[in-house]
C-alpha cells in the first residue's frame, strides 16, 4: 500500500468517525428534547419518531383528533415498526367517535403490549361491557410490566367487587396468582364488602386455592365482626373431613397434627419469655411449654371455641417439673363479648407426674357469642408474672354436662 493510498484511507476513515460522531450528538440531541420540547427535537433530527409522535399527542389533548392521526399515519407510512404511533390511531379515532376503535386498540396492543393506555382503555371499555374475566386479563398484563399503578387499580377493582358478577369472576384470575394478588385481597378485606369478600375468598377455598396466611386473614376478619358462626361454617369447610365425621369441642384436644393458626385450631406461639412447642412422646403428640425465669404476662396457647349457652366440664391431662410462679397457671376460659364466665381450672405449680384436672363451667345466654380457652399466668403484674419450670400438656377436651346431672368430684 503506497503512501497516498493510506493517507486518502485515514482521512476518509477519519471523516466516517467524525459524521458517525456527530449523528450520535444529532440523535441525542433529538432525544433529549422530544419529551418536553418536540419542535425543538425536530430542529436536531426533523424525522425523529418520538419527537413527530409527542407533537401528535399533542394534538390529540388538544381536541384535534383528525390532526393527530394524520401525523400518525405520516409516521407510520416512514417508520412502520413505529408502533406507539398506533395507539395515537387508536386514541384519534375513539376521540372522533370512529367506528371499530377496539379493534384498532387491540391491533395497537399486539404491536406495542407495553402500552399503557391501550391497556387501561382496553379494561375500561371490557369492564363495561361486562367481560369482566377479560377486562381482569388485561390488569395482570398491565401492572405485569407497570407494578406501580398497582394502588390504583387494585382499589379500582375493590370498587368493581361490589358487583357479584365481577366478583365471581375475579377468583380465576386470582389464580394465576398476578403480582397484585395480594394487595387485591388485603384491600378488601378493609373496604366494608362482606359479600364481594365472602365471594371472593369462598371460590378461591372452594378451589382449594386459598393459601393458609389468607386464609387466616379471612377468618380473622370474620371473627373481628362478629361473625363467629361464619367463620366457623367457613373453617369446617376448609378442614375436608370424611363425611359423617364430628367435630370435638376442643379441636385436635391430643395435638395430634401441626396447629396452623387459622380459624378455631390451636394458636401456638412461643416467645422471649415461654418456648410453647409441640412434640413427640410415647408414641403421640403433647405440648411443652418451658419458662425462662422472665415475665410471662401471655402464654402464647390458645383457641377459639363455639359454644353454645349451657354447662361444661373442661379435662385435660398435665405434668410438670420445677414450675414456679407466683400463684400457678392454669386454664381459663373468657367470652368473646361483654358476657362474663367464672371458669379457672385449679392453679398447677411446682412437680408433679400426670395427672387429669377437671373443671366445670357455664356458658351465659346472653353476650358471649364464642369463647376462648388460653393458659394464663394469673400472678400479679410485675414480678408476679415470673414463671421458671416446665409444664406439659395434652388430652384437652370439652364435654357438655346434661341438666340435672350431679356434679363432677374433683
Amino acid at each position: 500500500m503506497n503512501r497516498a493510498f493510506s493517507t486518502a484511507l485515514a482521512g476518509l476513515l477519519f471523516l466516517l468517525a467524525g459524521l458517525a460522531g456527530w449523528r450520535i450528538v444529532v440523535t441525542s440531541m433529538a432525544t433529549w428534547w422530544a419529551p418536553e420540547n418536540p419542535e425543538r427535537a425536530l430542529a436536531w433530527e426533523p424525522d425523529y419518531p418520538p419527537a413527530r409522535l409527542s407533537i401528535a399527542q399533542a394534538r390529540l389533548d388538544a381536541g384535534e383528533p383528525e390532526a393527530a392521526a394524520a401525523m400518525a399515519h405520516g409516521i407510520l407510512q416512514q417508520f412502520p415498526l413505529q408502533a406507539e404511533a398506533l395507539v395515537v390511531l387508536a386514541r384519534a379515532a375513539d376521540a372522533s367517535g370512529t367506528p371499530a376503535v377496539q379493534a384498532l386498540f387491540q391491533t395497537a396492543l399486539r404491536r406495542y403490549p407495553r402500552s399503557q393506555y391501550a391497556h387501561a382503555w382496553m379494561i375500561g371499555e371490557l369492564l363495561g361491557n361486562g367481560r369482566h374475566s377479560e377486562a381482569l386479563a388485561q390488569v395482570s398484563a398491565l401492572l405485569g410490566f407497570a407494578p406501580w399503578l398497582t394502588e390504583d387499580l387494585v382499589s379500582t377493582l375493590v370498587q368493581a367487587s361490589a358487583d357479584p358478577e365481577f366478583a365471581a369472576a375475579v377468583p380465576a384470575e386470582l389464580s394465576r396468582h398476578p403480582g397484585w394478588r395480594a394487595a387485591y385481597l388485603a384491600t378488601l378485606l378493609n373496604a366494608g364488602q362482606p359479600e364481594a369478600t365472602d365471594a371472593v375468598h369462598g371460590r378461591l377455598q372452594d378451589r382449594q386455592e386459598l393459601s393458609d396466611d389468607e386464609a387466616r386473614n379471612w377468618f380473622y376478619w370474620m371473627k373481628r365482626n362478629g361473625r363467629w358462626g361464619e367463620a366457623y361454617s367457613q373453617w369446617v369447610s376448609r378442614l375436608r373431613l370424611p363425611e359423617g365425621a364430628g367435630l370435638s369441642l376442643v379441636h385436635d384436644g391430643g395435638f395430634e397434627t401441626a396447629p396452623t393458626g387459622i380459624g378455631f385450631d390451636w394458636q401456638m406461639h412461643s416467645s422471649p419469655e415461654a418456648l410453647v412447642e409441640r412434640i413427640q412422646k410415647d408414641g403421640g403428640a403433647i405440648v411443652q411449654v418451658t419458662f425462662l425465669g422472665r415475665r410471662a404476662a401471655r402464654i402464647g396457647l390458645s383457641q377459639d371455641l363455639l359454644l353454645a349457652p349451657g354447662r361444661y366440664r373442661l379435662t385435660f391431662r398435665t405434668a410438670a417439673r420445677g414450675l414456679r410462679s407466683d400463684k400457678g397457671l392454669q386454664w381459663s376460659l373468657r367470652c368473646h363479648g361483654p358476657g362474663q364466665m367464672q371458669s379457672g381450672t385449679e392453679l398447677l405449680q411446682g412437680s408433679f407426674d400426670w395427672k387429669k384436672v377437671q373443671q366445670e363451667f357455664e356458658v351465659p345466654m346472653q353476650d358471649c357469642p364464642a369463647q376462648e380457652l388460653a393458659l394464663i399466668n394469673p400472678g400479679a403484674e410485675g414480678a408476679g408474672k415470673i414463671v421458671s419450670g416446665t409444664l406439659w400438656l395434652d388430652d384437652v377436651s370439652i364435654v357438655p354436662i346434661p341438666p340435672h346431672s350431679t356434679p363432677a368430684l374433683h
